[in-house]
């Protein structure tokens, strides 16, 4: 009798995995385009009126440092922001993340 107990063949795959995929090629991300404000806030005011009628608990709002789109799902009667996306610490990383970059490239000029 075989240690696995069930006769005296070792246990054999039914089966083998095929190789994997070749991984597809990185798609370079496009540059962002550079919007005048007027014309964001204009956008995010219209936004905001049209969410009004159906969900009074999201806001949009542009953060003035990044210049990212904001939404926060808030609480209609005590207006507390119940989440935002992205979040105050990832709002924080990618501030910091820029005034590094515009650190290093003060420094390599």
């Amino acid at each position: 009798m075989s240690v696995n107990g069930i006769g005296s063949s070792p246990l054999t795959p039914i089966a083998t995995a095929a190789p994997a995929a070749p991984a597809p090629a990185a798609v370079p991300a496009a540059a962002p385009r550079a919007y005048p404000p007027a014309a964001l806030n204009a956008a995010v005011e219209a936004a905001n009126r049209a969410m009004g009628g159906l969900a009074n608990n999201l806001e949009f709002i542009i953060d003035e440092e990044s210049k990212r789109t904001v939404v926060r799902v808030v609480n209609k009667e005590t207006r507390q922001v119940i989440r935002q996306f992205p979040s105050d610490e990832m709002l924080s990383i990618s501030h910091a993340i820029d005034r590094l970059q515009g650190l290093l490239i003060h420094q390599t000029a």
